[in-house]
């Protein structure tokens, strides 16, 4: 593990209180896309990703201070402010570089899109909640 990870167990115990938890992504340049998941659910991704990174300063002053790898695209994690344990003893920020490294080889990957009871019913078919309202 290097400077700029954290184990499943730290980010876990970084996550805020609460049922749900907000993350976003980067689907194409310009672009944010938030999406609440329940708790049970981001636990699950955290635990199956290959290693958590902790994000620069742009996210981390965003409250998604934890970024994962999932559906071969980064997702960023909500923080609390404060861990719930004692932080690790390293947190040094990652260099630039390597989210560009990491972006890059995420942009390959196809665009996740809505499920389709989510789009048609509003009613969420996966752990993810649909977005209370359409962007137009």
């Amino acid at each position: 593990m290097s400077a700029d990870t954290i184990t499943a167990d730290e980010a876990i115990a970084r996550l805020p209180e609460g049922e749900y938890v907000h993350t976003f992504r980067n689907p194409s340049p310009g672009m944010v896309l938030g999406a609440d998941w329940t708790r049970e659910a981001i636990v699950e991704a955290i635990n199956a990703a290959p290693e958590v990174l902790l994000t620069g300063e742009a996210a981390t002053a965003m409250g998604h201070g934890m970024a994962i790898v999932h559906d071969g695209r980064p997702l960023f994690i909500a923080t609390a402010s404060q861990p719930a344990s004692p932080p690790p003893s390293s947190t040094a920020r990652p260099p630039r570089s390597s989210y560009a490294a990491w972006n890059a080889s995420a942009s390959a990957a196809p665009i996740p899109s809505f499920p389709p009871s989510c789009a048609s019913t509003g009613r969420p078919s996966s752990p993810i909640r649909c977005l209370s309202r359409r962007l137009t």
